[in-house]
């Protein structure tokens, strides 16, 4: 028996089979394989989730060779990247189009499928969470059918799949809503927790990313802002 664990250890156990894909037609005929032996099947990204998400005794896939950016629109300012890419490698291919994710979180190490799949966000009022810009998926339901997916083909389909945690199938392939790349600036401060509390409102609205750490029994807080700059980059 093969051993998982997720990033921190926290989820950890011994799995029947540990399956490593390299394209759609091996994930859709191991799925085909597994329904007609009954076997659950659970898909592992890069395993930053806390929650137990992908834990089972019997088959998880692991889809980071489904990886890279197979189509990019720029006039639509969309493409469809394999749902195994690391958020990491993103950037750059998507630069190279004057292109870029709307959002992302801290990290940047997990996988996209397992980002849309748990609703991984980001930070800001108005800046929605990485399952917000899924424009369409191609997918492999459980029985092993492959079908692609959106607000006009398939939509309830779509509707479960793009912030479903793996319960309506393998995804393979995402059709992201990208905007402009641009240049951000980070900038961080500390300051009173009295004060902060009093300008919640006003730095919200006055930056395009706001975020605070505030550990109770201390009298500040750590600030960090990101906005975007006209400044080349660093």
């Amino acid at each position: 028996m093969a051993r998982w664990h997720n990033w921190s250890g926290r989820h950890a156990g011994r799995v029947g089979n540990l399956a490593f894909v390299r394209s759609e037609q091996d994930a859709a005929a191991l799925i085909r394989l597994c329904a007609a032996d009954g076997l659950t099947v659970r898909a592992a990204g890069a395993g930053h989730s806390h929650s137990p998400v992908v834990m089972n005794e019997e088959v998880i896939i692991d889809t980071s060779g489904l990886s890279g950016v197979i189509e990019v629109d720029p006039g639509e300012k969309q493409a469809w990247i394999r749902a195994g890419s690391p958020i990491y490698s993103l950037g750059r291919q998507l630069h190279e189009h004057g292109l870029a994710l709307r959002n992302q979180g801290d990290i940047d190490r997990q996988l996209l499928g397992g980002v849309i799949a748990t609703g991984t966000h980001g930070t800001g009022r108005d800046l929605q969470n990485l399952s917000a810009a899924v424009v369409a998926l191609r997918m492999i339901l459980p029985t092993g059918e492959k079908v692609t997916c959106s607000q006009l083909e398939n939509p309830d389909i779509f509707e479960v799949a793009r912030l479903g945690i793996g319960s309506a199938g393998l995804i393979t392939d995402i059709r992201m809503q990208l905007t402009d790349s641009v240049v951000l600036q980070e900038s961080g401060m500390i300051l009173d927790y009295e004060q902060l509390a009093g300008d919640i409102g006003l730095l919200t609205d006055r930056h395009e990313r706001f975020e605070f750490f505030w550990y109770p029994g201390s009298d500040s807080a750590t600030v960090k802002i990101i906005d975007p700059t006209d400044e080349g980059p660093i």
